[in-house]
């Protein structure tokens, strides 16, 4: 629908309502023009922040799973090292060095992990209220409009 119509259907409705004939040069038309801005400025900002919250979950994503890459593959590395100096070792204690020397490798690459998967969560969280005020202030304008 256009401006045109619009600002037809606005005066129809203004004069149903209130029993008041309102002209098209009348300057309480100018909310009308004044709220449609004020919407599609809300909509426009809204989807911004949609995308640059799109574009920062997926650096973090991206960012976690290449650190995750990193960590199993030094994991992998360490093992095979420890694998081979248990193999080197002839008595029980080689092999018991080695396994302990893995086991602390593993707990803090998982440790690492559940941190930065705790600080993703927290970013995605943030993010999500910043959309979610946005919306909210959208449906505002919108509803302040209707």
């Amino acid at each position: 629908m256009g401006a045109p119509e619009r600002v037809e259907l606005m005066i129809k409705e203004i004069a149903v309502r209130h029993g008041v004939a309102v002209g098209r040069d009348d300057p309480i038309l100018m909310l009308l023009t004044i709220f449609e801005r004020l919407q599609r400025d809300g909509e426009t900002a809204q989807h911004e922040l949609l995308e640059k919250f799109k574009a920062e979950i997926e650096s973090t994503v991206q960012r976690v799973d290449q650190d995750a890459q990193a960590r199993a593959t030094k994991a992998v590395v360490a093992l095979l090292e420890a694998s081979r100096a248990g193999i080197q070792k002839t008595a029980g204690d080689g092999a018991g060095e080695a396994v302990s020397a893995l086991k602390a490798l593993v707990d803090a690459s998982v440790e690492q992990m559940r941190k930065d998967i705790g600080d993703t969560r927290k970013a995605a969280i943030f993010n999500m209220a910043a959309a979610v005020l946005t919306l909210v202030a959208a449906c505002v304008v919108a509803w302040a409009a209707a």
